[in-house]
């Protein structure tokens, strides 16, 4: 079993839930996107679901993630 080193580690304020956020920021380049795919393959084997203990926000060159993007997701999932 592969180790899992996530971006950030996140403990929710009202519930103390830890949830995680990885960063997928070069997915235009093939060889990072095919380890991103392996690497949410690890997250979900280790019961570290996307969208319920796992963010992920994803970028290209020519799509940027923005500032205003991150502030909603961290409001989405954090309040």
């Amino acid at each position: 079993s592969s180790l899992i080193y996530p971006d950030f580690t996140i403990r929710k304020p009202q519930s103390g839930d830890i949830i995680y956020w990885e960063h997928f920021g070069m997915m235009d380049n093939l060889s990072y996107s095919n380890k991103a795919f392996s690497k949410m393959q690890l997250f979900t084997q280790n019961n570290i679901l996307p969208s319920i203990q796992l963010i992920t926000s994803f970028e290209t060159k020519d799509c940027p993630l923005t500032v205003e993007t991150v502030e909603k997701i961290i409001h989405f999932h954090l309040g």
